[in-house]
């Protein structure tokens, strides 16, 4: 390799990992909220409420929906003191009222509109810090994406979120150049870029060597260095993985990567026998279901059963989606099958956890959905070690320390900026 391209290799690879250090640990640290449905309270909720009166309305609002309302209502709702993404507007007909949505990170606000009466309720709740980074991981998503991004803070976040996921892949090819030139370190590489088992045997090496500081120090330094580039080639699958459906993600206008227009869809019918009356839960008659139809998965519940109501339910795998209704008065089930291609299955593994933290009915309950969650706790806390130790190692080059701060103190303003700033802006 040669020497010039090596060096510019490793500069950027240190540079454009402090930038981006911020935004990695946002994101693996809400990694964990989202794979076991928490969201740690780190204060109280507050919630006020306000009125306003007089409020200035767009003309023809009526015949206003979609974005056009969107954009015709930002000026009512800046007059009345309101910034944020404004969310899904309802119109109820019966009093003739607009509700509108609108957040901030760590803060949801609920603007109800008499359009009569010109008069306007301003419900605002303080969500805190949690609920404002699981916000930015999940921002601005796949859905309504004629909707979303319709304030400015949100579509800056969205381009440094795709920076993040950019220099992320860069990082990791980069990382495997920089680890290559090692030619003493290339076997174990190969090793480890299939198993990981060494990270086991280097952790233990340094433990065993627990004896003088000064040596142990020694140790910790050269097993630091070794650790990092050995988790980024085990990691470096899943974090393209991640990288690219994050870009998927943030971006679903683009069109290359429609899945569920796709689809390849069928319908049909299965005989059933009623599950027995020792199966007296929702989920074990699921299950029983399940087992007759020969179907697997992760089970879960869109619907609340009622007595005499047909039992519904979904079943999903990463590629795979059943939408059951059994009529078990009948001994028969209704089935829709979907089946998206691999860019579903990638943007599907992207958030396939098995629970919802708004929903305590949909938890896990298949164990491949275990084995891929926990997989992704271990690549979280894969990164948050990357990023200490990428850290550590910068601290230990002195000619580099004045711009490496001021790339890590960017990529802390810009990535505190959203996750404390907007609320106070």
């Amino acid at each position: 390799m040669h020497r010039r391209f090596y060096t510019v290799t490793r500069d950027l690879h240190l540079y454009f990992g402090l930038f981006i250090s911020p935004f990695v640990l946002v994101f693996s640290v809400t990694v964990f909220f989202f794979v076991h449905a928490i969201a740690p309270k780190f204060g109280a909720e507050t919630t006020q409420t306000r009125a306003a009166t007089a409020v200035s309305l767009p003309p023809d609002l009526s015949k206003l929906s979609g974005r056009p309302l969107i954009d015709a209502l930002k000026p009512t709702l800046s007059s009345i003191n309101v910034p944020g993404e404004i969310g899904f507007i309802r119109h109820v007909v019966s009093d003739d009222t607009l509700v509108i949505p609108v957040s901030v990170p760590g803060r949801a606000t609920t603007v109800t509109i008499r359009i009569a009466q010109r008069e306007a309720t301003i419900a605002t709740r303080e969500t805190g810090l949690a609920d404002a980074l699981m916000t930015l991981h999940r921002s601005p998503g796949e859905h309504s994406p004629a909707l979303s991004m319709n304030w400015f803070p949100m579509r800056a976040w969205r381009w440094l979120s795709d920076t993040t996921a950019y220099l992320t892949l860069f990082i990791t090819v980069s990382g495997v150049c920089l680890w290559y030139a090692l030619r003493a370190e290339r076997r174990i590489g190969y090793v480890l870029l299939g198993t990981g088992t060494l990270l086991f045997f280097g952790l233990v090496y340094v433990v065993a060597r627990w004896r003088e500081s000064a040596r142990l120090l020694a140790v910790c330094e050269r097993w630091n260095r070794k650790l990092h580039f050995y988790s980024g080639l085990f990691l470096i699958v899943f974090l393209w993985l991640f990288a690219l459906t994050g870009l998927l993600l943030n971006h679903p206008n683009w069109t290359f990567h429609e899945s569920w227009r796709n689809r390849h869809e069928t319908k049909f019918q299965l005989p059933i026998v009623p599950p027995a009356a020792g199966l007296t839960s929702d989920l074990d008659q699921a299950r029983d279901l399940m087992r007759q139809m020969s179907i697997d998965g992760e089970i879960l519940w869109t619907t609340t059963r009622s007595d005499g109501a047909p039992f519904e339910f979904q079943v999903r795998t990463p590629r795979h989606f059943y939408f059951i209704k059994a009529d078990l008065a009948q001994g028969r089930a209704d089935i829709r099958h979907a089946a998206v291609n691999a860019w579903g299955i990638a943007k599907i593994l992207h958030t396939f956890t098995g629970n919802l933290a708004s929903d305590p009915r949909n938890r896990r309950d298949w164990p491949l959905t275990a084995v891929w969650a926990y997989s992704m706790d271990f690549v979280a806390a894969g990164l948050i070690f990357m990023v200490s130790s990428s850290i550590y190692l910068w601290l230990k080059q002195p000619r580099k320390l004045l711009p490496g701060a001021l790339c890590l103190a960017l990529g802390s303003l810009l990535c505190g900026l959203f996750c404390f700033g907007l609320r106070w802006m």
